[in-house]
């Protein structure tokens, strides 16, 4: 066992490789505004279009559309403040809710998904090869732990793929705990130097929920300054 743990790959190395992978040519400073369109399950069989457009350093707009075409909703944060409209009646979101879009209101949001942000933030250890659907993975953790007690204890793990040196998987909670999640990424595009999953799946075992996402738009330094203009019914909100 530790003839075979020694032959494991650093997991610091495995994780730069993957960021260094994923950011390619990518100039972090160089971009000013993203465009980003997905689809995603709203809830299981109700699938809508999702985008977001952002501008540097926080600010989101975020359009939520029905495969009609009919508006859902329209949310976001202007920098200082987290606001929605939902069947043209407005409101002021904060707590945790608010925190949710001033996160994802950042220009790199998601560039490095979590768990995986968390290992490469905090360094991790290589605990072993396992099969991922039809990759070999290397499977990357908190140091001090087997895979196996890992896994037993819900701690974030993330899984690189042997031959491409990408993220394949993440998990994250057990089933017996009051989470489980399970995250899968694939179909890498390269989007103007910046490579991402295009095809992503979610999984918490224990809400019983399951969330697929596949992005087909991202562009950046595209958005005009109108879109990031707050709806009339935001407006009059705040309003003294």
């Amino acid at each position: 066992m530790d003839e075979q743990v020694a032959s494991l790959p650093d997991a610091a190395t495995l994780l730069n490789n993957y960021a260094a992978l994923l950011l390619g040519r990518f100039d972090m400073s160089a971009h000013q505004t993203r465009y980003t369109r997905h689809h995603t399950d709203l809830v299981p069989g109700f699938t809508v279009t999702v985008e977001r457009f952002q501008r540097a350093p926080a600010e989101l707009v975020q359009k939520t559309t029905a495969l009609d075409g009919s508006m859902i909703v329209v949310n976001g944060y202007d920098g200082n403040v987290a606001w929605e409209v939902h069947e043209g009646v407005a409101r002021i979101v904060t707590d945790a809710e608010a925190d949710v879009l001033k996160q994802t209101a950042d220009l790199y949001y998601g560039l490095l998904p979590a768990p995986m942000a968390m290992l490469h933030a905090r360094g991790g250890a290589t605990l072993g090869e396992v099969r991922v659907g039809d990759e070999t993975a290397y499977a990357i953790s908190v140091p001090g732990v087997t895979l196996a007690t890992a896994a037993a204890d819900g701690l974030p793990i993330a899984y690189i793929s042997k031959s491409t040196g990408l993220l394949v998987s993440t998990t994250m909670g057990t089933e017996t705990q009051n989470y489980s999640i399970r995250q899968t990424f694939g179909a890498y595009r390269d989007f103007g130097g910046l490579l991402v999953a295009t095809e992503s799946m979610m999984a918490s075992h224990v809400a019983n929920f399951e969330q697929s996402i596949k992005i087909d738009e991202l562009r950046w330094d595209c958005v005009p300054a109108s879109e990031f203009e707050l709806p009339e019914e935001v407006r009059a909100l705040m309003k003294p």
